[in-house]
């Protein structure tokens, strides 16, 4: 798996040689599946039964956060190179879901945020 490589903001850039940086393997693997991760149910057009269902299960006062961990789980596993995931911790604290995976990909494991 190869891909352009997005900052902090989900945004692209160049690197220090002015070239937009390309990411393969794993670390190409983790930026996809955090990608995959944030793309919120509905918002693809062509694909409205793929994302996440944040609206229906996290952005509430009291979030189901069985059902978004289950999302979360279908949805990373649905990046290609992805073999399963082989630790998920989802937290809620101050209004505010967080998570923490360990995929199991083609090149290796790789731990993701968000």
């Amino acid at each position: 798996m190869r891909t352009v490589a997005v900052n902090e903001n989900n945004d692209f850039f160049l690197d220090n040689t002015g070239s937009i940086p390309i990411l393969s393997g794993k670390q190409a693997a983790a930026q996809t599946s955090r990608n995959f991760a944030a793309t919120k149910q509905g918002e693809m057009i062509h694909a409205i039964q793929l994302g996440i269902p944040f609206f229906e299960v996290a952005f509430d006062h009291f979030p189901n956060l069985a059902q978004f961990e289950a999302s979360l789980r279908r949805r990373i596993l649905e990046v290609p190179t992805v073999a399963s995931i082989t630790r998920l911790e989802v937290d809620y604290l101050d209004g505010v879901i967080t998570y923490t995976a360990t995929i199991k990909t083609d090149q290796g494991e790789v731990t993701i945020n968000g």
